[in-house]
């Protein structure tokens, strides 16, 4: 009697766990929204980066030569671009 007890609580135990609405389908869905939940919140978080990115592009002028300076070597007339090279490195 106890043993067919303990198999009947045995075979409920893992419908509840195994089935398709179960508590390991649960516990991988919870995973699963979280890492989803991280995701957004990064994707965010990179949204408000290059909407600053793109208010200093469009108003900062003080931003705006840097980058003409810095990343495509412009200058304004009479003026002259230096550029350092480090020959302490060694390769």
């Amino acid at each position: 009697m106890i043993r067919k007890l303990l198999l009947f609580f045995s075979a409920v135990l893992l419908f509840i766990f195994l089935k398709d609405n179960g508590l390991y389908t649960w516990f991988a869905l919870k995973q699963k929204n979280s890492e989803l939940k991280n995701q957004i919140a990064r994707q965010k978080n990179q949204i408000q980066l290059q909407n600053q990115e793109i208010d200093s592009l469009t108003y900062n002028m003080y931003y705006i030569k840097q980058i003409a300076e810095n990343k495509y070597g412009l200058v304004k007339p009479g003026e002259r671009l230096i550029t350092i090279v480090d020959t302490t490195k060694q390769k």
